[in-house]
Order: C-alpha cells, then structure tokens, then sequence
C-alpha cells in the first residue's frame, strides 16, 4: 500500500465565512486512507469547528496571530483575552493606514509576531494556505513543505492588501490559487511575474448534503418568520462593508414607504452590525429588517425563504449565493463580475446596479411578477444540476506537481480558463 501523503492546511479560525465552509467541504470530502491531514488554525474557533472530521489532527493555537487576523474590535477582545490587551494600538493603527492605503505597518507587525512563533518540526508533503495575509505568511516563514499552496478567495485590489510586502511570501509559492476568474485576472495583473503560477479552482459544493440540510427546519421558524403571510428576503454573510447590507437597508427602507409587504432577515454577524441596527431603528423597520446572529446550518434558512438579495459591493467568489440556488430561490445580487460569472450560463438571478432605487425596483418586481420569478426558479434548478457534477478529484488535482501532470492538470483545473 502506498504511504499516504501529508497534508497540512493553515487557517485563522473557522468562523462563518466562505473560505472556512469551503475548507470544511474539503475536509469532509477527503480520502483519509490517502492522506494524512493535519490543520493549524491560529484559534480554535467558529461555527464549522463542530463540523471538523475527526480524521483531521487539529494542531495547537497560535493566539497572537489569531487576533492580528482579525479586525480591529474582534482582535482587541482577542487580545485581552490573552493577556495582550496593549497591543490593541497595532491593530487599530492597521485599520487607519489600510484605509488610506499606507502599508508599511504590515511589515512591523509581522517582524514583531514572528519572533513569538515556533517552526513546524514536522515535514510535508504539500502545504496549503486556505487564505490569504497572515495564514501565507505563516505557511512561507514557518512550514517545512515540499510544495506549498497558497488560496485567495478575494479580489486582491479591492481587498487593500500589501503587495509590496506579499510579494516575497507569494514568490516561495509553489501555486497560486483564485477561486473566480476576476481575481485571476486582478491578481496577474498585480503579480505578472507569478502569473504562471496562478491556476483556477471552482469552490467545491456539496449539493446532496447542502438540501438534506436544508430538510432540518428550527422548531421556531414561524415565530422567525413572525408574519407567515409576508414574503421573505434573506442575506447570509459577515455584516461588513464589502457585502453591501447599508445599500440594502435603503433599498428595504423605499420598498416600506411603497407599501410593498416584506421582511429581511440577515443571516450573520460583524463589524457594522451595531450601525446597521442603528440604522433599522432610526427608520422604524424593527420589524421589517430582523437580524438572526449566527447558525451554522443557514440552509434551512435559504429553503424557507421566498427571495435571496445580495447586494455586495464586492466579492472573492460568493459561496453563500451558490448554495442558495441549491434551493431554487429567485435571486436578487449585485452587478459585479463574480455574481455575472456565476449566473452566465443559467441566470438563476437578477443582476441589479449598486443603489438602493434600482435594488428596490428589482426585489418589488420578482415579488409581484410570479412569470419572472418562476424563471429564476427554473435556471437555479438547472445551475443546481450543473454544481451536483462536482466533486474532491479538481482538489487532488492542485496536490500534483510531476511537470507532465501538472501541465495537463493546468488545464483540468482551469488555470486557463
């Protein structure tokens, strides 16, 4: 029998985003009788850490890089858990120099932690970063790999990252991987020189498991969907500004004084949660925009819901929307090229510019308009079909690195899509 490959993926917790569902549709999809799985996540922490096989060895902590991953009001509570309170002015001074685009704090901070953290003695075969900045960063410097992998579910323009303090990490990669063909274009675009390395990986989706999931209803969901005979719109994601939820309070706040009959329920926690909130109050829409916090099985949210809106300003590759279509559910989204790729060949969703009026519009007409929202229905079902064609073989294919096999896998996986 052939010795099994080992494999170590780095990940700063496994909280509720797209890259950690992803990560978890990975694990649980693995060979274990092939590969020897180990993860280094930098805090034990997150929804889908429940969801973790046992199979995978879940290896120690690395606390102060689990709250430097994080933004500035989650990594402070971070910190003073651990008895790092004062260094809360790093990550707030982060924050300001990222938003007005002065990156050589990076650099500083990343000198500082690196001297609190211990090398892996062990030896991989591959090593794959499941997420861009800190979890690279920890594959280049401290992973003993003879192949090391690095993911970017983002667009890495939009995201404001450093490239003049990447470049060194992503030059000791062996693979570069992008989840959308608008990040593999940005990211050439920014990197040329590694443009040979970037390959293209479509996010694997579990269709079975996803509706069998959707099958197991909360015990309250008609007190959550207090108002049985109003429609009801979901959003599932992080509460930031990237996914848009303040243009799609306006857009809510115009349908209420249309007289339009409908409720929005917000799947998800983060940074602007308190100000949205704020925000719901100020215009008397307590009972028309609910906030649900966090679950980890959202599925059964998206099967009860009569429309799904997302109104990002932009995206990496949006798995949350994928798995929406696993229900069929007409679909409201913005205008930008990952949700244009998504719905090209079956478009399972109205494709709407970012303002309020237009979003407004859009959702008014699926909900009163039953020919065209039964169209969307009937291109998610046949998007729905075309994602159920997936499986684990395009993953193990990034693990091959012979240069014949690589050549044909290039193709195989898309890095030339």
């Amino acid at each position: 029998m052939a010795a099994k490959m080992n494999l170590l993926f780095v990940m700063p917790d496994l909280g509720g985003g797209g890259a950690e569902r992803s990560l978890i549709t990975i694990l649980s999809l693995i060979d274990y009788n092939r590969y020897e799985v180990d993860l280094k996540l930098f805090h034990h922490s997150g929804i889908f850490l429940s969801q973790l096989p046992e199979t995978v060895n879940l290896l120690e902590e690395e606390p102060l890089l689990g709250a430097f991953s994080k933004g500035y009001p989650e990594g402070k509570k971070r910190l003073a858990k651990i008895g790092y309170k004062h260094l809360a002015i790093l990550l707030l001074l982060r924050a300001i120099c990222k938003r007005m685009g002065i990156f050589r704090i990076e650099r500083c901070i990343w000198a500082f932690l690196s001297r609190r953290i211990v090398p892996s003695n062990k030896c991989y075969d591959v090593c794959i970063a499941f997420l861009e900045e800190y979890a690279t960063y920890y594959m280049a410097d401290f992973v003993n790999a003879t192949r090391k992998i690095a993911f970017l579910h983002i667009n890495y323009i939009q995201a404001r990252l450093n490239p003049r303090f990447d470049v060194g990490f992503y030059q000791r990669c062996d693979r570069i991987v992008v989840v959308s063909q608008e990040s593999m274009d940005v990211f050439r675009a920014q990197f040329p020189q590694f443009a040979n390395k970037v390959c293209f990986f479509e996010n694997i989706l579990p269709v079975q498991w996803i509706q069998q999931q959707g099958s197991f209803l909360p015990d309250n969901l008609n007190s959550i969907w207090f108002t049985g005979d109003m429609p009801v719109i979901l959003t599932v994601g992080r509460i930031e500004r990237q996914k848009g939820y303040d243009i799609g309070l306006e857009a809510i706040k115009l349908l209420n004084q249309q007289g339009v009959s409908c409720q929005w329920f917000i799947l998800g926690t983060g940074s602007q949660q308190k100000k949205l909130k704020r925000k719901t109050i100020h215009y008397g829409l307590q009972n028309r925009v609910i906030f649900l916090g966090i679950d980890s099985n959202p599925y059964r949210y998206m099967k009860a819901c009569t429309l799904y809106f997302q109104p990002s300003r932009w995206e990496g590759k949006p798995i949350a929307t994928r798995e929406a279509a696993c229900f069929a559910k007409p679909m409201v989204v913005s205008d930008i090229p990952p949700f244009q790729e998504i719905f090209r060949e079956y478009p399972g969703a109205l494709l709407v510019p970012l303002s309020p009026e237009d979003f407004a519009k859009t959702i008014r007409m699926v909900l009163e308009q039953p020919t065209v929202s039964a169209e969307l229905v009937r291109n998610n079902e046949l998007l729905c079909k075309k994602e159920q064609k997936g499986g684990i073989t395009p993953f193990y294919r990034l693990l091959i690195f012979d240069s014949e096999e690589e050549e044909s896998t290039g193709k195989q996986i898309g890095s030339e899509k």
